[in-house]
């Protein structure tokens, strides 16, 4: 059996709190307890994945190569897919950040692992933001004293 601490824990608290409510909400359908398990596990993973905010700059190598921004880009989300993580958004931009990317996976150490592959290929520097909904944000602004 695998230890949890710190987030993991209360991610698999929370994961088991959901379970057993879905479980409890879907027991009159005719589905087998052990399917209904694996969907509500998949569900829950789903709603589980943390959310990050990539700001990046291109490089010289980058800029020199910007016609290959397309491929990179096909490059980087078969990367993010292979890690398990999902692209939500992917804009360029004006300013201070040339492209701002919503990415979703399955774990922080996952995320580090994206960002270390994609950095390898010397194209991109970035700066990348852990971020919480407004529901999560609430959630821990009611249990402040």
């Amino acid at each position: 059996m695998k230890a949890y601490s710190g987030k993991d824990f209360n991610r698999v608290c929370y994961a088991a709190k959901q379970h057993r409510m879905l479980m409890k909400k879907t027991k009159d359908f005719f589905i087998p307890a052990i399917i209904r398990t694996f969907i509500i596990l998949c569900y829950i993973n789903i709603l589980l994945m943390p959310t990050f905010v990539v700001l990046g700059k291109l490089t010289h190598k980058g800029l020199d190569q910007i016609k290959d921004v397309a491929q990179r880009d096909t490059k980087a989300e078969e990367i993010i897919k292979k890690a398990g993580g999902k692209t939500i958004a992917l804009y360029y931009t004006f300013g201070h950040y040339d492209f701002v990317a919503i990415v979703e996976t399955p774990s922080e150490e996952a995320m580090a692992k994206i960002l270390l592959e994609i950095g390898r290929f010397g194209n991109v520097s970035t700066q990348t933001l852990l971020a919480f909904t407004s529901e999560q944000l609430y959630k821990v602004t009611s249990t402040l004293k």
